[in-house]
């Protein structure tokens, strides 16, 4: 799914949901998100958020 916006995404959140017959069915592709959930990603996510911006922005 996060293929198909043709966009090379440093951060995406994709919601998906089961329908009647089994298969997945998309809910919701955020590609912005006002809370990137830093306090849940450990004591380091702040400074790995960080270097993975640097590294875009660099080209890498």
């Amino acid at each position: 799914m996060i293929a198909a916006t043709g966009f090379e995404l440093l951060y995406a959140r994709v919601d998906v949901a089961r329908d009647e017959e089994g298969g997945l069915r998309l809910m919701e592709l955020e590609i912005t998100e006002p809370n990137l959930f830093l306090r849940q990603g450990g004591p380091r996510a702040v400074e790995r958020l960080a270097d993975a911006l640097v590294h875009k922005a660099r080209g890498r």
